[in-house]
């Protein structure tokens, strides 16, 4: 009796300490997994060189170095600069037969001043003669043509020498008319062509600027100028 209780406690023992043995050996992967919270994941697989992405390249933009009006000038193309070429010269002569023609007319009426100053003091048409001289003036030429006219028409009546006078000095006019208004022509052709000139460098650097920007990929206010 004693030897078979004997027999049984022992195996109960045997039975626990295998019990036991098999619950160490289960807890011992969460013991190394608890002791090491910090360790990184695990990296992952290298891609093929061939699955790589491709690298883009990106272009630079297109800007223009100088954005001062000399230095957009020069990065123009040549249509845009045969327009800016061809309004500054319609603007130097343009500006270059005003200053002339104040000039002229200024200068034309002071004599017409002195001459006129000087008739009203004559009392005759020889006198008025002597006294405006060979100036080259509209007055004084209106002075001599009467006086001529007057000296080749001697023979007949009083109203055929004023009528050939006044004739005379009605061509006299109409030159000296004409010659004022010589030059202004130009200025009649500048201001009937340059604004159209004009608006057609305007659009042509727009549709430039439009091509710059699509190339840029921008939309820098440089790139636009």
């Amino acid at each position: 009796m004693t030897g078979g209780f004997s027999l049984r406690r022992a195996a109960r023992q045997a039975w626990l300490v295998g019990m036991g043995l098999l619950l160490t050996l289960a807890s011992l992967p969460v013991r190394a997994q608890e002791a090491t919270p910090g360790a990184p994941p695990p990296a992952p697989p290298a891609l093929p060189p061939e699955a790589a992405p491709a690298v883009v390249p990106t272009v630079a933009p297109i800007l223009p170095v100088d954005l001062s009006p000399w230095g957009m000038f020069q990065s123009a193309d040549i249509v845009v600069k045969v327009v800016m070429i061809g309004l500054a010269t319609a603007s130097v002569l343009t500006w270059t037969v005003w200053l002339a023609k104040t000039v002229e007319l200024a200068s034309a009426r002071r004599k017409a001043r002195r001459a006129l100053a000087a008739l009203d003091e004559v009392q005759s048409l020889a006198e008025a003669t002597v006294r405006v001289g060979s100036e080259r003036a509209t007055v004084p030429a209106l002075v001599r043509a009467a006086s001529t006219e007057v000296r080749l028409s001697g023979d007949l009546l009083a109203e055929g020498v004023k009528e050939r006078v006044v004739s005379r000095l009605e061509r006299i006019e109409a030159a000296a008319g004409r010659s004022m208004t010589r030059g202004t022509g130009i200025l009649a052709t500048i201001g009937s062509t340059a604004p159209f000139i004009g608006l057609f460098g305007t659009v042509w650097g727009i549709m430039n600027s439009f091509i710059g920007i699509s190339k840029a990929q921008t939309t820098n206010l440089a790139v636009v100028a």
